[in-house]
């Protein structure tokens, strides 16, 4: 019997079109030529494409609009009958007879962990002996940790993005899109000469997605359907790559015996923090070694009787981000503890990158620090400022992409 190795694991997202029904997640890319039929909001899929409606729901679509020039765009809605793919943004002119490619399911992973939550009943009667009843276990939920990288999307040499101010290329962050959908997040596109995509948290209920995650721990397969997340923390550290990690919890699936399949993950190198052009309460001079931040969303299981694992799925039921930094300490008191007794809000803002399609921003509309302290850097006073991130419209912790 041969052992499982720890290097050997995968992880597969995709957003669900029903809550709860695995849309089978793909592991490579998905490649063709559209055919005749599309509009600038729409792309006619080659022959062959899947007859499944809301298939390619959410998925980033690479489409050539001319020689060697590329366009990122999302699909959000696809009639398999018809093989019409609806995109967003618009495009400038129709994209028909064009090669594309769907970006695959997969993204490049580490500490990937794999966790049941089973529903116990410890069946506890009186009778003639001590001997323990056999429990009711009901494998109900699990959950599924990982952390990954921030980055963007690149091409091979000879290509190059379509740079038009508003109908060009938009900077998705294609590996982590399914990632940020399930953490109720969606999507805002700027069509400006800076084209921005950016990942903003949602209250409404009508924008919820739910995924699946393909755990693959070598061998064997883990599903998890009707999943949920959380950004459990995010970490800008001067000079190193800039690094996510989620949680995600949905309903439990019998694990099965599958070959650890061959993936198609980006093979972009991240940017390093650095040259972030920092801004906090409008200040930009402070010297900050580490930026966190997390989500804070609540996971709400939904116990249903009807169900065959007791459970309908996990949805976000409420959040409170929150985040810390830890600049050089300053003697003018007005720039740290003022504004923490006063509790004024500040803006933080920060940018990294300088490769097209590879630029990573933060922007924290209001943090307001919970508490100032005092810390060492090699001999350099510090202060560990802790923050809490507010708002008032869907708008206290962006993320997002800048062409």
């Amino acid at each position: 019997m041969s052992p499982m190795y720890t290097r050997r694991q995968v992880l597969l997202i995709k957003p669900e079109y029903t809550e709860g029904t695995d849309p089978t997640p793909t592991a490579t890319n998905i490649t063709g030529t559209s055919q005749v039929g599309g509009s600038t909001t729409t792309i006619k899929l080659a022959a062959g494409s899947s007859a499944v409606n809301d298939y390619y729901n959410h998925m980033i679509i690479d489409i050539t609009t001319a020689a060697n020039t590329h366009n990122l765009r999302e699909i959000t809605d696809y009639v398999g009958s018809s093989l019409i793919a609806t995109i967003a943004p618009a495009l400038a002119a129709a994209p028909d007879s064009v090669a594309y490619t769907i970006l695959s399911s997969a993204i490049l992973i580490r500490d990937l962990n794999f966790t049941p939550n089973p529903l116990t009943e410890t069946r506890d009667y009186l009778r003639d002996t001590w001997s323990p009843l056999a429990d009711l276990i009901t494998p109900q939920t699990s959950t599924v940790t990982f952390s990954t990288e921030l980055k963007g999307y690149s091409l091979v040499a000879g290509q190059s993005f379509d740079t038009t101010s508003t109908t060009g290329s938009f900077p998705f962050l294609p590996e982590i899109h399914a990632a940020m959908l399930g953490c109720k997040m969606v999507v805002t596109n700027a069509g400006t000469t800076s084209r921005t995509v950016t990942y903003a948290p949602v209250t409404a209920d009508t924008n919820a997605v739910t995924v699946t995650l393909y755990a693959y721990k070598d061998g064997v397969l883990h599903k998890v359907t009707g999943a949920s997340g959380n950004i459990t923390n995010m970490t800008w550290t001067a000079g190193m790559i800039a690094k996510i990690d989620f949680e995600f919890r949905g309903i439990f699936n019998s694990a099965t015996t599958t070959a650890l399949p061959t993936t198609n993950t980006l093979s972009v190198v991240p940017p390093a923090c650095k040259s972030a052009g920092l801004y906090v309460g409008g200040v930009g001079t402070y010297v900050v070694q580490e930026i966190t931040a997390t989500l804070g969303n609540t996971l709400a299981d939904r116990p249903d009787i009807n169900q065959s694992s007791a459970i309908k799925g996990v949805r976000v039921s409420g959040r409170v981000p929150t985040g810390t930094f830890n600049p050089e300490s300053v003697t003018t008191v007005a720039d740290f503890w003022n504004v923490w007794e006063a509790g004024t809000a500040a803006a933080l803002t920060a940018l990294i990158g300088s490769t097209t399609h590879n630029k990573i921003g933060l922007n924290f509309a209001n943090i307001q620090y919970t508490n100032v302290g005092y810390g060492d850097r090699d001999g350099i006073m510090t202060h560990d400022i802790p923050f809490k991130c507010t708002g008032s419209t869907d708008d206290e912790f962006k993320i997002y992409g800048q062409s």
